[in-house]
């Protein structure tokens, strides 16, 4: 990262400080993949990347460090930057595998890139640097990326509706405070027993350069079905999902019974945002930590009973809020101490080859966003960074009533096996229509 003189640029928020220091555990990135039913002009799309960077200034920067705070920095070529690239593909699977593996340097590149692959249509690949959204942050922006698009058609250079860079200032600070108190006090009494076993996930292989993305589908009858299983007990969709993730991780690594192994689950703050409809590109999530043992024999439904009743507890007492807030008094202590906070225990996690997964559900899309003029959206997905070993993350993403599963990883052949191996167990351990065998499809 490259130095920052002081006063320089606009300061980096305290969850763009963090996930500044975790990027050396991942590559930094989040995406958006839609699948259109045409094709787009290359020229007009690069127009709108571009006119994206005056509505959103942080995307039109670049990250540089120093011993405070992070700063983005203003770019002075914005207008000399390939921002689009097209690829003409037979395989758009692996065309799209590709672009989703190329780097970004959040110091030196640009913060936005889009790919069209092209082919009888268009398949369009968003990725947006992670240190300056997550999940739902790059949802927010295929759809702004999508209204500009359609907005030169129509002669109109600006975004047709609210667009900002949001911060956890600006979600959590009109709490009342003694809610922001009590939250706190429940985020230290978890952080206290914040659990330090983990899952032993040994890295078949270094890094490297050798990475790759695991993408799997699980059609709206099976998303029906899981959810009407999950609401017959009083539990939710996200609850099964986590669910069959759980279970597909016992059958794998075969923890210990009656030993709690935790799951990090990344929990949006934009509900708390004062001005919901505007449109919140940016980094705003908390993270709660789920444990659950392994009980062999054990039903999906006994299994699901427990994660809602997980869940249930991780709900109450606005414990993401005060997880939260109890971050933001820690990096209080400046980037120095914040640095040394995440990094000891991450390195200690890769130094001994073991670590919790990330469990991350960015929610459904919406395809009536992503028109891109006259050209409609016919499946879009989000997909999550890749994680450098021993961290694992699943990211889920909805679409027309499907939910699809992303994953990428750092490894040989062996590892692509294993994580297709999890994923695959997962999609089994789904409940399906009466009648149905377990269907397994890669997206």
């Amino acid at each position: 990262m490259v130095p920052a003189s002081e006063g320089g640029g606009m300061r980096a928020t305290m969850q763009e400080g963090m996930l500044a220091i975790l990027s050396g555990f991942m590559d930094p990135q989040v995406h958006c993949v839609v699948s259109l039913d045409g094709h787009v002009d290359e020229e007009r799309l690069a127009r709108a990347v571009r006119l994206s960077l005056d509505a959103l200034p942080v995307l039109g920067s670049r990250l540089a460090g120093g011993r405070g705070q992070p700063r983005w920095l203003r770019r002075a070529d914005l207008d000399r930057l390939e921002l689009v690239t097209v690829e003409t593909a037979s395989d758009t699977p692996s065309a799209v595998e590709r672009a989703l593996l190329r780097t970004m340097d959040p110091s030196a590149d640009p913060l936005v890139r889009a790919t069209v692959i092209r082919g009888r249509a268009d398949t369009l690949v968003v990725s947006v640097c992670h240190v300056a959204a997550d999940g739902r942050g790059v949802q927010e922006y295929a759809y702004l990326l999508a209204d500009l698009y359609t907005g030169l058609g129509e002669g109109r250079e600006t975004p047709s509706v609210a667009v900002e860079r949001c911060t956890m200032r600006g979600a959590l600070g009109a709490l009342p405070p003694a809610r922001s108190m009590a939250a706190i006090l429940r985020a230290v009494e978890g952080f206290v027993g914040f659990p330090m076993r983990s899952w032993k996930v040994p890295a078949v292989t270094s890094c490297g350069l050798e990475r790759g993305y695991i993408v799997r589908r699980v059609g709206r009858d099976r998303v029906a079905a899981a959810r009407a299983l999950a609401s017959r007990h009083g539990a939710t969709l996200n609850d099964a999902l986590l669910t069959a993730f759980y279970r597909a991780l016992f059958e794998a690594l075969s923890p210990p019974p009656k030993e709690p192994m935790p799951v990090l689950l990344p929990a949006d703050l934009r509900r708390h945002m004062p001005s919901r409809a505007a449109r919140g590109v940016c980094p705003l999530v908390s993270v709660l930590v789920a444990e659950l043992d392994r009980r062999p024999g054990e039903a999906f439904e006994g299994t699901l009973l427990r994660v809602r009743d997980e869940m249930r507890a991780l709900r109450d007492g606005d414990l993401a809020v005060g997880n939260a807030l109890l971050l933001g008094l820690v990096t209080g202590a400046g980037q120095a101490a914040t640095r040394s906070m995440l990094e000891w225990p991450l390195r200690g996690a890769s130094r001994e080859g073991s670590g919790p997964p990330l469990f991350s559900n960015a929610g459904p899309m919406d395809g009536a966003m992503l028109g891109f003029g006259g050209v409609r959206a016919r499946d879009a997905y989000t997909a999550s960074p890749v994680f450098y070993p021993p961290f694992f993350m699943l990211g889920l993403s909805g679409f027309a009533g499907d939910v699809v599963l992303t994953t990428g990883f750092c490894g040989d052949p062996k590892e692509r096996a294993r994580v297709e191996g999890i994923l695959d167990r997962m999609l089994a351990e789904l409940p399906a229509p009466t009648g149905w065998p377990p269907r397994i499809t890669g997206t």
